[in-house]
């Protein structure tokens, strides 16, 4: 494959710097190809040395990408519950970060300290039905590569 393009028309020195550091991570990746499509319409495409999955994600707002740094996968799905974010695919989307997941590992496991403020903040957390509802849709967004169809 090619190596990565990016088909945008503003520099991406005037995004936020945590929006700089996900693209930055995502020109590393290894396997396949993700095209994202920023909140300002504009397209990244993101191409492996390797074929493989395709995916694409549009970025609603860029507050997905520092929800990414401070929490990892937890980041990615909660903006998601959100709508911060969406795909065509989101399995594929899944499986294309995981494949990737030695190169842009800083982004699925999200910052030490990113990671310690939020164990903290779930033990402060009360059980509530709207908690309950919010960990079962996480849990299912996060499981869903591992579900076989047919």
């Amino acid at each position: 494959m090619s190596s990565n393009i990016n088909v945008a028309s503003n520099s991406p020195l005037t995004l936020p710097w945590y929006a700089r550091t996900i693209l930055s991570l995502l020109e590393k990746i290894q396997v396949g190809q993700l095209t994202l499509v920023s909140p300002e319409g504009e397209k990244f495409i993101f191409r492996g040395t390797q074929s493989g999955i395709e995916a694409n994600i549009q970025i609603h707002d860029w507050l997905v990408c520092k929800a990414c740094l401070k929490s990892g996968d937890i980041g990615l799905a909660e903006t998601y519950i959100d709508g911060l974010w969406d795909s065509t695919d989101i399995q594929s989307l899944l499986r294309l970060f995981l494949l990737n997941r030695q190169v842009i590992a800083k982004a699925i496991y999200g910052s030490w300290l990113g990671r310690l403020g939020y164990r903290i903040k779930h033990w402060l957390n009360k059980n509530s039905k709207t908690g309950s509802k919010k960990i079962f849709m996480l849990t299912t967004i996060l499981a869903m590569p591992s579900i076989r169809y047919g």
